[in-house]
């Protein structure tokens, strides 16, 4: 009995010691595999996920910046559209997806900073995102048709005043960027503007066009040509700084409008879960493809401004511009429809 008691003694600590050191090699494994992913990232192609349709100025945007990132990394960067729900559809596939950056968003400003304010039932959290970093923004202008007697955005304010409720503007559609921003003008400036919602720029520009909406908001594309060929009359930029092929006209602050500083901009996020190494990959693989000449060419030819933020200061700017479209739409009374 003795013996036996002895034996069962060793057997049971021998079984207890290859348990332990299984688990231990299990651990070990884990997490030299967790380490050894994130330090060979990426090894396979990654899929940028873009919140609209292709074809439009969003998708160009998007596959310009994948091209860069597929030279900085040495990796297939594919842009996939996932369009639908006013881009929320692609919001929610990127934070259900693994943590392990081969699904990265491209995300853009409203929909990011305003999705929240104006649905209640979206499936993430801006806590759910975390920035790689802005990659284009420009700012959008304001403009009136030339039958408005104003030849500046004080002198607009002016006559708006004197006429409330009697000049019509005009938006891609309700809650979209544009709309939001000339409800934050309105509010600012103290003036009362009727709002017709049109389903995208291209049907509203040739009601701006003709007079029957007499204030427009869009990016350059849109306004500049109207401008300089006199079928429109641009009044001032978003933004904090005037835009540089347009030095002539000056900023919403300049004009007296303080804090109408939004622009339309695009940026990569990932799950906040995904692990630093990762982050820091994509992060510096998106500085360099902002920096990379065959991009900035790629770019300019395509009408796409490059403009780069650092992960912390997209953070910053998306932080500000959420607290900002949520008190336009409370005050203002959006609701999506």
């Amino acid at each position: 009995m003795k013996t036996q008691y002895h034996q069962g003694s060793r057997d049971m600590t021998r079984r207890r010691a290859i348990v332990a050191a299984s688990a231990m090699t299990l651990a070990v494994t884990a997490f030299g595999g967790t380490a050894a992913t994130a330090q060979s990232y990426p090894e396979k192609p990654v899929t940028m996920v873009m919140p609209f349709s292709a074809g439009g100025t969003a998708d160009t945007t998007g596959r310009v910046i994948a091209e860069g990132m597929s030279r900085a990394l040495g990796q297939q960067f594919v842009v996939e559209n996932r369009p639908g729900a006013t881009g929320n559809i692609s919001y929610t596939s990127v934070v259900n997806a693994p943590a392990d950056g081969y699904e990265v968003l491209i995300g853009y400003s409203a929909t990011t900073a305003c999705s929240h304010a104006l649905m209640s039932n979206l499936q993430w959290e801006i806590e759910d995102l975390k920035p790689l970093g802005m990659f284009s923004a420009s700012p959008m202008l304001l403009a009136v048709h030339p039958s408005v007697p104003a030849e500046s955005l004080s002198e607009f304010i002016e006559y708006a005043r004197a006429n409330p409720g009697k000049i019509n503007y005009g938006s891609p559609g309700i809650g979209s960027l544009v709309h939001i921003m000339m409800e934050s003008f309105k509010l600012k400036a103290g003036v009362d503007m009727f709002h017709i919602p049109y389903k995208g720029t291209g049907a509203l520009m040739p009601d701006a066009l003709s007079g029957v909406i007499q204030v427009a908001m869009s990016g350059p594309a849109a306004i500049v040509p109207n401008h300089e060929s006199g079928k429109l009359r641009a009044l001032a930029v978003t933004g904090t700084e005037r835009y540089a092929p347009t030095p002539d006209i000056p900023t919403m602050a300049e004009e007296g409008v303080e804090g109408l500083d939004t622009e339309s901009w695009y940026g990569l996020f990932v799950r906040s879960d995904t692990p630093q190494e990762i982050v820091d990959t994509l992060a510096a693989g998106l500085k360099t493809a902002t920096e990379d000449p065959q991009v900035l060419e790629r770019a300019e030819t395509a009408g796409v401004p490059i403009r780069y933020l650092t992960p912390a200061e997209m953070g910053e700017r998306v932080q500000k511009e959420v607290a900002d479209c949520r008190e336009t739409i409370e005050k203002a009374g959006i609701t999506a429809q």
